[in-house]
C-alpha cells in the first residue's frame, strides 16, 4: 500500500475528509473551488514543490493550516516565511497514530484562532 493510500484510508477511519491529489493543477484547482481546513503538502512534489504550491493556497485563503510533509534530512527554514502559527513538519517516515494526532491538534489550535 502506498503512503497516500495508507493516510487517505486512515484519515477517513477518523472521520476526516481526506482528498488525495498527485498532480499540483488538480490540488490548486480542487483547492479554489472547495473549502479545506487543512491542506497537507508534500514539499518534494514534482513540477511544483509543496513550498509554491502552499504559497498560491495562502493566496486564496490566508487562514489555511499548512501541513508539510518532509523527508527527516531536508531543512526547514524555508518552510517558515509564511503565517507560522498555520504551519507544521511532520518528517517521514510518518506513523499514522502521529499523522492523526498531527491534525488532531491543528484543528484545535486552528478552532481557537480569532478569524480575521
Amino acid at each position: 500500500m502506498d503512503e497516500v493510500t495508507l493516510f487517505t484510508e486512515a484519515c477517513e477511519r477518523f472521520g476526516f475528509d481526506l482528498r488525495a491529489y498527485d498532480k499540483f493543477i488538480a490540488a490548486f484547482e480542487n483547492f479554489r473551488a472547495a473549502l479545506f481546513g487543512i491542506a497537507i503538502v508534500d514539499i518534494l512534489m514534482p513540477v511544483m514543490n509543496g513550498l509554491e504550491l502552499s504559497q498560491k493556497l495562502m493566496d486564496i485563503d490566508k487562514l489555511i493550516a499548512i501541513i508539510y510533509l518532509t523527508p527527516n534530512n531536508l531543512r526547514t527554514e524555508e518552510i517558515n516565511k509564511g503565517n507560522p502559527n498555520l504551519q507544521w513538519v511532520v518528517t517521514r517516515p510518518v506513523r499514522v497514530r502521529k499523522f492523526i494526532e498531527e491534525i488532531n491538534s491543528v484543528l484545535a489550535l486552528k478552532s481557537n484562532m480569532p478569524l480575521l
